[in-house]
């Protein structure tokens, strides 16, 4: 869990991975903030406690307390718990902006990677002979060789910027509006660990492909798409410990487990709420951008047809930028509240039989 400790210049309470007083500029000197030449201990205290949080905020800050959502229930509770994690999402949206710059990015970082693949596979004269069906056994071996490292890098990228959304996101949930460089270097010193989530999860779509195989049928089909969206959870849950907790993926997949084993039901209500969420906004934009489209073509005709690519293009990448935030500002949300939870759990101890399902 995050620690905080307090500078002896401005009396303000900070992370304790903080490199400075964000209030006074105090810089960190063995593991202690000394106070930064100058500086004088401000009229008013910078921050103050939120009952029930388990960090502080500065005044009028709009922070979320956890605990408010309350803990098991039966499944309306649940879902009412999903809808306001969901709500909290949309309502940092609403507050800052730059929660979609990463996934912008991580969007666009992948489309540069593999149009500069394409580009050099069409300068070698490879790409025809990866096009071919059925392919040679040499152009088999060259598929593979390439397409597991360029996976392997698309998945960097999107947990590397996944990353940075976790922390902007925590941050604003705890009231605080740090630069967007905190979160980079947050990412920069979790890198290891990303990047071994990112080869689990290649390792994880080679097990989906042979589980599909040549031969496709139904019950294979489904049994690839369960264990792909399970991997994509258990993605989701872990990103939140690695960044906010600072943990190797064996131990950030240990502490997942460990904060979210007794709420299941929760699992499943993010599982298949927030899907179904983003699929509902997937189809929702696609009609209105394909009703725009239709309109352009009818008054302007042919001539309208790189106008209404564009924006087809333009709606498949918002969509797509729209739902990798929301589902990682929701597991966030979920990450926060299973935290508050554990706090709870901790420090008043269950009778003997509650203690024996969970609170």
């Amino acid at each position: 869990m995050s620690a905080y400790i307090t500078c002896p210049g401005c009396g303000s309470r900070i992370l304790a991975t903080d490199p400075q007083c964000l209030n006074c500029g105090a810089a960190l000197d063995e593991g202690r903030l000394a106070a930064a030449p100058g500086t004088k201990p401000p009229a008013t205290p910078p921050e103050v406690d939120v009952p029930g949080l388990p960090y502080r905020t500065t005044p009028g800050a709009r922070a979320w307390d956890p605990r408010s959502v309350g803990v098991g229930g039966g499944f309306l509770e649940r879902l009412s718990r999903g809808w306001s994690f969901l709500g909290q999402a949309w309502g940092l949206l609403g507050q800052d902006g730059r929660l979609l710059i990463p996934s912008t990015l991580a969007m666009l970082s992948t489309f540069v990677v593999l149009g500069i693949t394409v580009l050099i596979l069409r300068q070698t004269g490879a790409w025809q002979g990866l096009m071919d069906k059925p392919k040679s056994p040499e152009s088999e071996t060259l598929f593979w060789a390439i397409g597991i490292p360029l996976s392997l890098l698309i998945y960097v990228i999107t947990y590397f910027f996944q990353g940075m959304t976790v922390n902007l996101v925590a941050d604003l949930l705890r009231g605080q509006r740090r630069p967007m460089s905190f979160g980079l270097r947050d990412s920069l010193k979790n890198f290891p660990a990303l990047a071994l989530l990112a080869l689990a999860s290649v390792v994880v779509g080679l097990l989906v492909g042979i589980i599909r195989g040549n031969r496709r049928n139904w019950l294979t089909a489904k049994a690839a798409n369960a264990v792909q969206s399970a991997w994509y959870a258990v993605v989701l849950l872990t990103l939140p410990v690695i960044i906010l907790e600072d943990k190797g993926v064996v131990a950030a997949f240990a502490r997942a487990g460990q904060l979210h084993g007794r709420h299941l039901g929760d699992l499943l209500v993010a599982w298949f709420g927030v899907g179904l969420v983003n699929r509902v906004l997937a189809a929702v934009a696609m009609v209105v951008a394909v009703g725009v489209a239709f309109l352009l073509y009818g008054a302007m005709g042919a001539a309208a047809l790189p106008l209404i690519i564009v924006i087809l293009a333009m709606t498949m990448l918002l969509v797509s930028v729209l739902a990798t935030y929301l589902s990682t500002a929701y597991y966030t949300c979920l990450y926060l509240w299973a935290e508050a939870a554990e706090e709870v759990q901790s420090s008043v101890p269950a009778p003997a039989p509650l203690a024996a399902v969970g609170w």
